[in-house]
């Protein structure tokens, strides 16, 4: 069975916002209730703040993270439909009140290399047939090694945008570990979903 070109969008984005939620929930420390609220109800008001300062952090951390990849499934999206090249991306303008201009010249080329490389793994995966995103990356990459070549390939491209950021905006020693730990845990997140998509234990 497939499906059409926009119900494929569809499942590949679901597929990165859910990867996204997940990488969220690993990097970002959940708060945890205490034996105290059972003693003290009121405490649990400060508990319920906490997991909406909590829900509100992580999704900004997502829509961080999805930046790339919305704007990459767009054009791809937009090429399958036409049956052209992709058009060239266009990143907004960056916030004047962080960085430089040369300092966002570099940020938006090391993430136009990786919208580049997400727009080809797009591309195959919207040209697949499939009805699942499993099966999308079954079509599309046939075996386990060649995806994970391209997982590698991403993981490079992501590591080289985030070395730019760590270099020209976030500098702190704290900004430096975060990344580490968010890199070592989408890298477990991604291979758990490769053997989990093409049925490896």
């Amino acid at each position: 069975m497939d499906v059409s070109l926009v119900d494929r969008q569809a499942l590949v984005l679901a597929a990165e916002e859910t990867l996204a939620d997940r990488l969220a929930q690993a990097v970002l420390p959940r708060p945890k209730p205490s034996v105290w609220m059972i003693l003290l109800p009121p405490l649990f008001v400060f508990f319920a703040l906490d997991m909406q300062r909590h829900k509100k952090e992580a999704k900004i951390f997502a829509d961080g993270f999805l930046f790339t990849k919305r704007l990459a499934l767009k054009l791809a999206g937009e090429a399958a439909a036409q049956g052209g090249a992709a058009p060239a991306v266009v990143f907004p303008d960056p916030p004047s009140e962080i960085g430089t201009p040369a300092a966002w010249e570099r940020i938006r080329a090391a993430q136009a290399k990786e919208v580049a490389l997400l727009q080809e793994h797009y591309g195959r995966l919207l040209a697949a047939q499939g009805a699942t995103y499993a099966g999308l990356v079954q079509g599309a990459y046939g075996t386990p090694g060649e995806y994970l070549a391209f997982c590698n390939a991403l993981r490079q491209a992501e590591a080289a945008v985030n070395a730019c950021m760590l270099e020209e905006i976030h500098t702190t020693a704290a900004a430096k570990e975060a990344t580490a730990a968010m890199e070592n845990a989408l890298e477990e997140l991604r291979l758990e979903q490769m053997r989990r998509i093409f049925g490896m234990r």
